[in-house]
């Protein structure tokens, strides 16, 4: 289980090398595009990433824990 966006928590049970096997087998499963379209896209208006990232093609996952951000 993921407990919070930035995957910084104690509480997560997912390894980083376990959400990389996810991503990565993500990429190449036959719904790789509707997967990729949940994610905020950089630079684009009402997206988490409206600030960051913008004309670079990136599509990520923000979260945050207190102080800390992390794409």
């Amino acid at each position: 289980a993921v407990r919070d966006g930035s995957g910084l928590s104690r509480k997560n049970y997912l390894t980083p090398n376990a959400m990389a096997a996810l991503l990565r087998h993500m990429a190449r499963h036959r719904h790789a595009g509707a997967f990729r379209a949940t994610l905020p896209a950089g630079g684009e208006a009402g997206s988490t990433l409206r600030s960051r990232l913008a004309g670079a093609g990136v599509r990520a996952k923000t979260g945050s824990l207190d102080a800390v951000r992390c794409l």
